[in-house]
């Protein structure tokens, strides 16, 4: 089996499409289609199906994409075993939350920066639905979103951390000691809300669907640092990760409300792309993630990526 055809099978499940493969692959558009058609005839099977410009895994191509990942996992380290060592000049593009970025990365980049110094840090603020399309467009090397559990299968989680939402508030507002809370009885009060488009805000719509309620936002914004600030008026609340406000729970000027409902849980997730091989530095910098929000289940620990 050509390992050569293996790499082109890759990209073309990649992009989706032949002509854009050969582009990014720098061959004839013939090239691609004749290596696909012998790597299908070894094979016995279709790898792909075509629909317009468009063309899509049958059901033993998605099989064979876990077996050609493996094979290109291994070769790429074996190939990579004696570069990128601590001095080597590299470039890491990363995708992240805002909030992520303030509460967790943004302490672990002097971290990183001390062990990699020639390395060159892209990061890239955006929505979970923004940078998942980037990182499978090859834009960005990693993502490091919050959301629900990843389910793409052409996506690989190399760390993942249950998360908890809460109602958050000012410790000195009326309900903050309260107990078993109504969303009737929360509502009354006024709302800053995070950007429709986001997780959060989604879910606190269900949740009050869920009861017959609907959300009215006094203020919305993307900014949780602002919001923490908005909420010190001691009259309103939001609804927010609590890792995003951790500080400030810590330090008692904001505080999560005892609620009567249960809260649907969601993760924190470092996604790469499936056949993207896990770099030193990159493992280097999931390991400091891993360290500061320690995961609920085993991390990538020897550099083997998780399903």
């Amino acid at each position: 089996m050509d390992l050569s055809y293996i790499r082109t099978f890759l990209h073309v499940a990649e992009v989706g499409n032949f002509t854009k493969a050969a582009e990014d692959l720098e061959y004839a558009q013939s090239t691609v289609t004749s290596q696909i058609q012998a790597l299908e005839k070894e094979l016995g099977f279709p790898l792909f199906e075509r629909m317009g410009r468009k063309c899509y895994l049958t059901d033993a191509g998605r099989d064979f994409l876990t077996y050609a990942n493996d094979i290109q996992y291994i070769l790429q380290k074996a190939s990579n075993l004696k570069s990128q060592s601590e001095d080597t000049p590299i470039s890491l593009r990363i995708g992240i939350l805002e909030s992520l970025l303030f509460s967790t990365v943004i302490d672990l980049v002097p971290l990183f920066k001390a062990k990699y110094t020639k390395a060159d840090l892209f990061l890239r603020i955006g929505t979970a639905a923004e940078l998942t399309e980037m990182l499978k467009q090859n834009h960005l090397d990693m993502i490091y979103i919050s959301s629900s559990l990843n389910t793409d299968n052409t996506l690989s989680c190399c760390y993942r951390r249950e998360e908890r939402m809460s109602f958050v508030t000012s410790s000195g507002h009326p309900l903050a000691s309260r107990k078993k809370l109504s969303l009737q009885e929360i509502f009354a009060y006024p709302l800053i809300a995070t950007e429709s488009s986001g997780y959060c805000c989604q879910t606190l719509q269900n949740l009050a669907a869920n009861t017959g309620l609907e959300i009215h936002p006094t203020i919305t914004i993307n900014d949780i640092d602002a919001i923490s600030l908005l909420l010190r008026d001691e009259r309103s609340f939001s609804f927010l990760p609590e890792c995003s406000v951790s500080k400030h729970l810590q330090n008692t000027s904001l505080t999560t409300l005892d609620v009567d409902i249960p809260i649907p849980t969601y993760y924190s997730q470092v996604l790469l792309r499936k056949s993207k091989w896990i770099s030193p530095p990159m493992e280097h910098l999931i390991s400091l993630i891993d360290a500061l929000k320690p995961s609920k289940v085993a991390s990538i620990g020897s550099g083997q990526q998780q399903e």
